[in-house]
């Protein structure tokens, strides 16, 4: 019976021993749960934060996106002022050419008419002039004037006199 017991003894203490290494693992495998739910949670707590920043970033890109669409448009609109500028100044510059043409014709066709000397002289632009003439010289200038414009020589000068103010 003692060996009995001392068999039961060394079981019992041998069931001792595996109890408290069970225990210990336990108690180490409860330590590794807790690290590894904690390294979860900040795990989770990161995807919630790329989650938000990600939602923001999707925010702020939308915005962006209007913003350029906005600027889009106002460059849209800003080419076509720029092209109808344009335009008009191709229009004013020809208007301007065309103008100078004119202009250079009319003092060509103006060069063309001279006065004598002797009706210029004290004569009042505000005053209706008469007609100081001789009767000879004012029927040759009408002569002269009323000539059909192959007889006229357009080198020659247009020759008018008072009676002529309302002719042309």
């Amino acid at each position: 019976m003692r060996n009995l017991a001392a068999r039961s003894a060394k079981a019992a203490h041998e069931t001792a021993e595996l109890i408290e290494g069970s225990i210990g693992k336990t108690a180490a495998g409860t330590k590794i749960a807790d690290e590894t739910a904690a390294a979860l949670n900040s795990i989770v707590e990161g995807i919630q934060k790329t989650v938000t920043l990600s939602s923001e970033i999707a925010e702020a890109s939308s915005e962006q996106a209007t913003g350029i669409a906005q600027i889009d448009k106002g460059i849209e609109q800003l080419a076509t002022v720029v092209q109808n500028s344009s335009a008009t100044a191709q229009e004013a510059a020809a208007s301007s050419q065309e103008l100078a043409a004119q202009a250079e014709h009319l003092k060509a066709m103006v060069g063309r008419f001279k006065f004598r000397q002797e009706d210029l002289a004290g004569v009042d632009a505000s005053k209706p002039q008469t007609d100081t003439s001789a009767p000879d010289e004012t029927q040759s200038i009408r002569a002269a004037n009323d000539a059909s414009p192959s007889d006229k020589n357009s080198d020659q000068p247009v020759v008018l006199s008072d009676d002529d103010f309302g002719k042309y």
